[in-house]
């Protein structure tokens, strides 16, 4: 299991096999544990417009955590950005 980073307040976002969350879910010290989904990762307004079908203008930089390069990219696909480059 690997801890990604800190979300305020009280909240670390982990990385682990189905095996390494359940045991990690079983610890006293978790409260609760929850999907990061990619609309969690996302702006709302960015969401919303995207919705409704907005074009979207200007550059978006977006970035993975490392590993998970190609877990964002079909992330990524499924909202059907036009006009996106990937490097």
């Amino acid at each position: 299991m690997k801890l990604l980073e800190y979300l305020p307040d009280y909240a670390y976002l982990a990385q682990g096999d189905p095996t390494q969350l359940a045991a990690a879910a079983r610890l006293p010290q978790v409260y609760a544990r929850s999907p990061f989904t990619a609309a969690d990762k996302l702006a709302p307004a960015l969401l919303r417009a995207l919705a409704r079908g907005d074009a979207i203008v200007g550059p978006l930089h977006i970035v993975a955590w490392s590993g998970a390069e190609a877990t964002l990219g079909r992330d990524l696909g499924k909202l059907r950005l036009t006009g996106a480059a990937s490097s």
